[in-house]
């Protein structure tokens, strides 16, 4: 089963075209320029790169968030126009599910961290058993990396870009609980997405992409000052 995943869930997003779990290949999006602006090309190239034609691919996979806004719009609007004109399913996947298959080889707890900005993280924690899926042991959260530490009582292994910006709070909240991943487990990637969507797409999943909605976990500034001013004009 061919399957192109896209991420955009980050500034670091991320294409990749695999063969069942097998990568054939994968492309960064790392660059000084938007993931609209971006993104169609990357998927234009790898699928160049491989000779391979649109129609010949078998499913689609896209990352949901938690995550950028703007991000996540622009991966779920690309791979729902690609699904609804090459008539193939689409699977969306959390992206704190991806970037925990980066540290799929450790065990004990585990802390994915994406940076959330105006001094938020989006994260969640699993447990790890050296080795196939880390298992969840929390809902998703948006909250102050400072209150992590109260929702942690064991040593945990942190990773991921909101782990490298709040490493110092991090570590000045955990103490000896805090553990960091090389910097290597910090991206989240598309391999990751493509494989964790390969199951479900041979399960017959993703028939309706019209279905998938990002995953915001908080409101985005235009719907906080909308509501600001609700209410503003609600209490004239």
């Amino acid at each position: 089963m061919k399957i192109l995943a896209v991420d955009t869930a980050t500034l670091a997003g991320s294409v990749a075209l695999t063969e069942d779990d097998q990568l054939l290949g994968e492309v960064t999006l790392e660059l000084p320029r938007k993931h609209s602006e971006r993104l169609m090309p990357s998927i234009a190239f790898l699928l160049e790169q491989h000779g391979l034609k649109p129609q010949e691919l078998d499913g689609l996979a896209v990352d949901l968030g938690p995550g950028s806004f703007t991000g996540l719009r622009v991966g779920l609007a690309t791979m729902k126009g690609l699904a609804f004109s090459l008539n193939k399913p689409l699977v969306g996947i959390n992206s704190l599910e991806v970037l925990v298959e980066n540290a799929a080889f450790a065990f004990g707890l585990l802390a994915p961290v994406l940076d959330a900005r105006k001094g938020q993280v989006f994260t969640a924690l699993f447990r790890g058993k050296g080795g196939g899926r880390p298992e969840r042991e929390s809902e998703d959260w948006a909250i102050e990396p400072e209150k992590l530490a109260e929702r942690i009582s064991e040593p945990v292994l942190l990773f991921g870009e909101g782990a490298r910006v709040y490493r110092e709070l991090l570590r000045g909240t955990l103490g000896e609980r805090a553990r960091f991943a090389p910097a290597g487990c910090d991206p989240l990637r598309a391999l990751f997405l493509a494989r964790l969507a390969w199951p479900r797409l041979l399960a017959g999943e993703g028939k309706d992409p019209d279905a998938l909605t990002p995953r915001y976990l908080r409101l985005s500034d235009a719907e906080r000052l909308r509501l600001v001013d609700k209410n503003r004009v609600s209490n004239l």
